[in-house]
């Protein structure tokens, strides 16, 4: 018997986990597509000319977060844990930290087997953006399953449907609510 015949409830959640690892995306389509800040230069000494903006990525440093981005995602999809773990940890020490990095990164601590540092991340992501549901959803689930803590997983679904009633996840939040609910009762 394999693990998804003994718990159907965690492959509903690797595979909703799996959404985010397609999401991260988002954030570099955008950097890519943004027109570059003009830089003025008012003389042609090099003394004069502005100096680069220190907050706004290089060609390299975006090239190299893209790159492990990449890789991370191509790990995550391939259940590669340690090894998506390592890139998205490379994206976020490259500048670049969003919450859908910091969601994959919880999601690949949460299955190799890391649930606090997982729990850290995704509230790292809801620090960077409240609105983000994901991290918040994916909460629910990391206490739930693999913190064996129902109770705290009831209340961080309850949590994700008042903020987001009508969010992405909120048919399956309360589903695992009354799932966990019911096994509490019984």
């Amino acid at each position: 018997m394999n693990s998804r015949d003994r718990n159907p409830l965690l492959m509903a959640i690797v595979a909703i986990c799996a959404l985010g690892a397609g999401i991260t995306g988002t954030l570099w389509w955008k950097q890519e597509n943004t027109p570059p800040t003009a830089v003025a230069a008012t003389s042609a000494t090099p003394a004069a000319t502005s100096a680069p903006d220190p907050m706004q990525p290089s060609t390299d440093q975006l090239a190299s977060a893209e790159k492990s981005l990449a890789m991370g995602n191509q790990f995550y999809d391939n259940q590669q844990w340690p090894q998506a773990i390592e890139q998205y940890r490379l994206v976020i020490a490259s500048g670049f930290d969003n919450p859908d990095v910091r969601t994959d990164l919880g999601n690949a601590m949460r299955f190799n087997g890391d649930p606090k540092q997982a729990l850290e991340q995704y509230k790292i992501a809801q620090n960077l953006d409240p609105n983000h549901e994901q991290s918040l959803f994916n909460q629910g689930g990391l206490w739930a399953f693999a913190m064996n803590n129902p109770a705290k997983g009831v209340e961080a679904w309850q949590a994700y449907l008042k903020r987001f009633p009508k969010g992405s996840s909120a048919q399956d939040a309360r589903k695992f609510i009354a799932e966990n609910q019911k096994k509490k009762k019984g």
